[in-house]
């Protein structure tokens, strides 16, 4: 039953049909309360209007050890929401960890790296990104701005001025 209510709140998700989605969960937990994949898809259903009880059941689904990496990019966009970068780069390193080619991820974790003070790792974040290229999945421009973003709070005023101008 847990794998069928998955698979139903996922289609009710993707088909903007967020009570029936609700309902699939919440029918799969009253069966394993403890299914990792159902805990974050509630945590993804409920992080707008009650995120603090997002970021619990995020939090038990990554204890169980086998949270989604989409969750815990969310997790991390909670988290970042919140003004805990340092909580969050912790929670996006994991999920860059179990999906390394995820572009997005990866500018979350540069995000948050960059928010948390660590300027230099989200500086070396978005090179890579940047030397994937299109592979990265990401524009860019979108990487570049970011990239700017951290060479000013590293203090490079003329490399940071530099991709401004090319933007």
């Amino acid at each position: 039953l847990p794998i069928i209510c998955r698979n139903l709140a996922v289609a009710g998700i993707k088909l903007d049909r967020r009570a029936d989605a609700r309902a699939s969960v919440d029918e799969g937990l009253r069966e394993n309360p403890d299914d990792p994949y159902l805990l974050g898809l509630k945590g993804m259903l409920t992080a707008r209007e009650a995120p603090a009880a997002a970021e619990s059941l995020f939090a038990r689904s990554r204890e169980l050890g086998d949270a989604s990496p989409e969750f815990l990019a969310q997790y991390g966009i909670l988290l970042l929401n919140e003004g805990r970068p340092h909580e969050a780069v912790a929670i996006l390193e994991d999920a860059s960890r179990r999906r390394p080619d995820d572009g997005e991820i990866g500018l979350l974790l540069a995000d948050a790296l960059d928010r948390a003070g660590r300027s230099r790792e989200a500086e070396d974040v978005l090179r890579r990104l940047l030397a994937r290229g299109a592979d990265a999945g990401i524009p860019r421009e979108r990487i570049e701005e970011r990239l700017a973003r951290a060479l000013f709070h590293e203090a490079d005023y003329e490399g940071a001025l530099d991709i401004y101008r090319s933007l």
